[in-house]
């Protein structure tokens, strides 16, 4: 199985690629189990994170074609096939996702400024927890398609946008 090793950019690296931020304290990948699925994050090299879960062997999800609005989960779900392994991801780069290489310009600033005090926050960075929420979210729905009886066992249960702990 593909393994993914926690690895980060250096400070210096990633504070003259993003600027000043939450993610200079991130890792810039990590790999974790939830419900027997490997999950995955990895920075994109535009700063913004990606989750991807394995599927296991025979998965449905991994058959041609795919409804991939069936899935929720942050943004949109995307297939990634591999010779190692068939991965089910979602990127941190939908409309009013923050995206670190884009939060130095001054016209994001400025859009970030005028809409910092909004119900409906414009440009919100998701963070690695955010991501780690949705990974697990997103696990369980990968067994739930692989085997419907684990839906009587799910643990982790799913807030509309921040997978949250119950």
């Amino acid at each position: 199985m593909f393994q993914i090793k926690n690895s980060s950019l250096s400070h210096a690296t990633k504070l003259s690629l993003y600027g000043e931020g939450e993610w200079m304290d991130e890792p810039d990948s990590v790999g974790f189990d939830h419900a027997g699925v490997h999950c995955e994050i990895i920075r994109h090299t535009d700063g913004y994170l990606i989750g991807l879960c394995v599927l296991p062997e025979g998965h449905p999800w991994a058959k041609e074609p795919m409804d991939k609005t069936a899935i929720d989960i942050h943004g949109h779900c995307f297939i990634i096939k591999t010779k190692e392994s068939i991965r089910a991801g979602f990127s941190c780069d939908m409309t009013n996702d923050l995206i670190p290489r884009k939060a130095k310009s001054r016209l994001h600033q400025q859009v970030a400024e005028a809409f910092k005090d909004s119900p409906n926050a414009y440009y919100v960075y998701r963070n690695l927890g955010f991501v780690t929420d949705q990974c697990r979210y997103l696990a369980e729905q990968v067994i739930e398609a692989h085997e419907p009886e684990f839906k009587s066992r799910i643990v982790y249960k799913h807030d509309k946008g921040a997978g949250r702990r119950e």
